[in-house]
């Protein structure tokens, strides 16, 4: 996952990452730190293929807050008019290899009865 990300002047500085591997639980996995404001901080990137249990999950979910200082329990509050933000965001992975549907193995079947039944009409013929 990875993403541009553009900050006002009154916002927290940091950043938490966070997934979830059902859709409600969310478990820290990252944070970063912008050390200015009002610049953009290009290719945010985060590496999810260590978390066990992502891969070929429907409610797999991650999400960007904003957090405290690490080590300090309180920052001074955004205003309603600060702003976050994104541009770039893209979600990549690897691609699974197919796994053929049972119609096809049938459909196949069938296919190597009829070329054998032609066969053997041959040989009788």
């Amino acid at each position: 996952m990875s993403y541009d990300l553009r900050l006002s002047n009154t916002n927290s500085s940091w950043q938490q990452f966070q997934y979830s591997l059902d859709g409600i639980t969310f478990t820290d996995f990252t944070t970063f730190n912008a050390t200015t404001v009002n610049t953009w901080f290009n290719n945010r990137t985060v590496n999810l293929s260590s978390i066990a249990g992502s891969s070929n999950n429907a409610n797999f979910a991650f999400r960007v807050l904003e957090t405290f200082a690490l080590g300090i329990s309180a920052y001074t509050a955004s205003t309603t008019t600060s702003t976050w933000r994104f541009d770039m965001a893209t979600v990549s992975g690897t691609a699974l290899a197919p796994v053929p549907e049972p119609t096809t193995y049938a459909m196949m079947l069938l296919g190597l009865g009829f070329m054998g039944l032609v066969a053997r009409r041959k040989l009788n013929a």
